[in-house]
Order: structure tokens, then sequence, then C-alpha cells
């Protein structure tokens, strides 16, 4: 029970709790620095998606397709801010094309770099993730509404997983990473720290559900209990020393032949000679 409940607020401290659906609300008038702020991240979330797409044709390697589905979270995040504060869309709805002429070299710079091998390709993935961190922690110095706090802090957490992963596979192929936005402290801190959990309820749904198919355990420690009893006499049915639903033929058995004592033995033989006739 104690290893449930552990295993359960370990899952609640590591997640992205905000990388969930946010309500994003109007409160103030923005800034025009945190509207050029938006428009920026807009569109840089829309690099990352358009170039790990880039690279996964190129490649086919599944990080690249997982990533830029995120990133297209991401994007529709921005959005639902821009919309919230009734401000234009400032992303092209073409991949690959931009508006900022700034972004849309350096999609280029990129996709080109990311052609030349796989390790160059996550060593872009691991140079976009280090820009976008580097970007929101600069954003979110500039802003105090609380839902704009919110979307960049669940952009951040992301991205913080991306890099992870990025490094992750450019380590397993015997090369490293070098940041180029952030400092190297800042960069070693997020590779020490545990890969956060985008959505800690399905997580935790899932968790339980593998424990013993408890669908719908949130809180409360009966039915943490509940779970792992359950999952614990799943366990015993599917396991080799509790084999039920067998036939008496098919479970095993152990056989042992009788070894009578000496006494039981002389009965046996009086017994028979008294009661038997020689043939």
């Amino acid at each position: 029970m104690r290893n449930v409940a552990l295993i359960f607020a370990l899952i609640l401290s590591v997640s992205c709790s905000k990388d969930d659906t946010i309500e994003t609300v109007a409160t103030a008038e923005l800034t025009p620095q945190e509207i050029a702020d938006l428009s920026v991240l807009r569109e840089e979330e829309k690099l990352a998606r358009d170039v790990y797409l880039y690279a996964y044709d190129t490649y086919g390697l599944a990080i690249f397709n997982n990533i830029s589905k995120s990133e297209q979270t991401h994007m529709d995040k921005v959005l639902s801010l821009l919309d919230a504060y009734g401000l234009e869309d400032s992303a092209h709805s073409d991949r690959g094309v931009f508006n900022k002429a700034e972004l849309s070299e350096l999609y280029g710079s990129l996709t080109t770099k990311a052609a030349l091998s796989l390790e160059d390709a996550l060593q872009v993935g691991a140079t976009i993730e280090d820009l976008d961190i580097s970007d929101i922690n600069e954003f979110l110095s500039r802003t105090q509404e609380p839902s704009i706090i919110a979307v960049y802090e669940s952009l951040n957490c992301g991205s913080k997983n991306h890099i992870r992963s990025f490094n992750g596979q450019i380590e397993s192929l015997g090369y490293t990473y070098a940041p180029q936005f952030i400092s190297q402290d800042e960069f070693e801190t997020i590779l020490s720290q545990p890969s956060a959990l985008k959505n800690p309820l399905a997580q935790a749904k899932g968790f339980f559900s593998a424990l013993g198919g408890a669908q719908n355990i949130f809180l409360g420690i009966y039915p943490l209990m509940f779970a792992l009893k359950n999952s614990r006499f799943k366990r015993a049915m599917f396991s080799r020393e509790m084999p039920l639903g067998h036939s008496i033929s098919q479970a095993p058995v152990l056989v042992q032949f009788p070894k009578p004592s000496r006494s039981i033995w002389r009965t046996m033989f009086s017994t028979r000679s008294v009661a038997s006739t020689c043939p």
C-alpha cells in the first residue's frame, strides 16, 4: 500500500500539471512586448514542428514524429492565447513557410544541417529546444498575465522533456550536445531532472489500470488498497505457482510413492498369509 501511494505521489510530483487543457482568459490588456513575444513563440513552435516533420520524413525515426505532435499542441496553446486576446495569428498555414524572415532563414539552415546525417538531425532537435527554453525564460520575465504564464510554463516543461529525449538519442550514438542558448549549468540541471509527465491524470489511470484494471482510481486510501489487492490476485492467477483453470492432467503435481514402516509391512504380510492360500 505504501509503495503504491509513493508511486502515485511521484507521478504527480514530476508532472507538467499545466500541460493539460489550460483555460485562457484575457484578464488585462497586453503590452506591445507581450504581444510580440506571443507572436514570436507561435512561429517558433511551428518552426520546431516543421523541422521535426522534415527529419521524420528523412530518417523515419519515431522521436521526430512524436515530438512534432507535441509541438503542434504547443502551437495550439499559443493560438488559444492569441484568440483570447483578440490577436491575429502570426503563423503561416503552409509547412516550412514563415512570416518572419529570420525564422524562414533559420528553417532553411536547420533543415540543411538535418539532412547531413541522423546525428546532425538530433543535434538540430536539441538546438531548437535549447532556443525555446531560452526564449520562454525571457518571455516569462516580461509578463504578469496568469494565463500567459501558465502556457509559458507548460511549454517550457515540454521543451525540457524534449531536449532530454534528443540528448539521450545523441549520447546513444556516441556523441554529445553542447548548449548554445541556455547555460551549461542550466542544461545539466535539466538533464538531472526526471522527465515530467504531460498528463499526470492519464498516467495515473494507466498505472492503476496496469496494477489491476481499476480504471477510475484517483483519490482515497481505500481505492488504492483495492487496486493493490486486485493486482496481487491477478498476478497470482497468471503465475506458474497457482495453475487455476487447469485440468488435473495439466496441473503440476508431485508424485511420491508410499514408504510404509517395517511394522506395517509385517502386518500386511501376516494378513495376506492368513487370508490367502498358497498356489
